[in-house]
């Protein structure tokens, strides 16, 4: 890789690490988070849903303005309003304009994931290029999903208020990535109309829908056993001890992660998706009855394996599934339905948790993983691609 991509390429990885920011550090502090702002927990759960609707909302605009301004712009915009946003709760406890903070962390985090994966598109070839790429930026989100729940947790114990300081690294990413050049292809050009193609597009794309519609349900239990897995400990309390949870998540993320690099491009990687999301719904289900730090732990050491294996796969469909001309579309409507999942996921599962328990909300989980590892066998069993088979 010339020293220029390798360049790019890690202002992209700190890009979609800023990206992990919005959720995966309010989890272990949100007993503190609430208690401090004097709101319920389920408020948190709202912060989650204002920044998720803000995102969905304003991702096709953007994909219409980088085209017209460029990707890079998009970019440092996106990352200094996410910041803006993010630290609200800094200077304000009101509830109302909390939520408008979130609302701007949303506008601009939809400039974030989608043109860092639009800019990788462009700038790397078709083939293992691209994929080894992708795969760099999977494992930098998985050790950001490890580091900052726990890094979150750390930082609560000594003050609640810092959680929230954490967001303001979005300003320094967005001055690296103002001196960036990414290449722009001429034929991602993207209109609003194009939006209607790509939908269109994974319609008519089985391998594309079944990817479309497992990373939705993905995304939901994941967001909800983040959400729940640090209120099942009984017998350890505090931010501290709620990011130590999230530790075996990310490091046997990352670990699966190295082990993909070097099998770009593996045959019957489909079937795995299948496996993965089934050993997902095994951890779900453990989550119901586990409250012991060490069982805690290895649900967190599953779900880390079972993740990083149904993601890479899903982010090689896209790269290598979606024709050119809609490549950009079907990549913001891909991060769009992991933005619907959680927005529908942690709120859900906060809600269920108080209304019939951890124990039967994390049964709910479990079947919704069945659910999505029978989505993949339907439609990929008889699905053939040239690039994943």
């Amino acid at each position: 890789m010339a020293l220029r991509e390798k360049g790019l390429l890690r202002v992209l990885i700190f890009a979609a690490i800023v990206a992990m920011l919005p959720n995966s550090v309010l989890f272990p502090a949100a007993k503190d988070i609430s208690h401090h702002l004097h709101v319920p927990l389920s408020f948190i759960g709202l912060m989650i849903s204002v920044y998720s609707i803000a995102y969905l909302v304003v991702t096709p605009i953007l994909g219409v303005i980088s085209d017209r301004l460029g990707r890079k712009w998009i970019l440092v915009v996106g990352l200094s309003l996410f910041s803006i946003g993010g630290i609200f709760p800094l200077v304000t406890h009101s509830q109302g304009v909390i939520l408008v903070g979130r609302a701007l962390m949303g506008m601009g985090s939809a400039g974030i994931m989608p043109t860092v994966l639009s800019i990788i598109g462009d700038e790397y070839t078709v083939g293992d290029k691209r994929r080894m790429a992708l795969t760099w930026i999977s494992t930098a989100i998985a050790v950001a999903e490890a580091i900052l729940p726990f890094f979150s947790g750390v930082v609560d114990s000594i003050s609640w208020i810092g959680v929230f300081m954490l967001y303001a690294v979005g300003f320094v990413a967005s001055f690296a990535a103002f001196w960036i050049e990414p290449k722009q292809s001429a034929n991602t050009r993207i209109e609003m109309k194009d939006y209607a193609r790509g939908l269109a597009e994974i319609l008519r794309h089985r391998l594309l829908f079944a990817t479309l519609i497992s990373n939705v349900l993905f995304a939901m239990v994941y967001f909800g056993v983040s959400a729940l897995l640090p209120l099942a400990l009984t017998h350890h309390t505090g931010g501290f001890w709620g990011g130590l949870l999230f530790l075996p998540l990310g490091v046997s993320w990352v670990l699966i992660n190295a082990w993909l690099v070097r099998r770009a491009g593996t045959h019957h990687a489909l079937y795995y998706a299948v496996f993965a999301a089934l050993i997902l719904a095994v951890a779900t289900l453990w989550l119901a009855f586990a409250r012991d730090l060490i069982s805690l732990l290895l649900v967190s050491l599953l779900w880390g394996l079972g993740s990083g294996v149904l993601e890479t796969i899903f982010t090689w469909v896209i790269a290598e599934e979606a024709p050119e001309e809609v490549r950009g579309v079907v990549n913001a409507l891909f991060n769009a339905s992991f933005i619907l999942g959680f927005a529908i996921g942690a709120p859900l599962f906060l809600w269920l948790k108080s209304w019939i328990g951890l124990g039967y909300a994390a049964l709910f989980a479990a079947l919704i993983m069945v659910g999505a590892s029978g989505i993949e066998w339907l439609f990929r069993k008889n699905t053939s691609s040239s690039h994943l088979n």
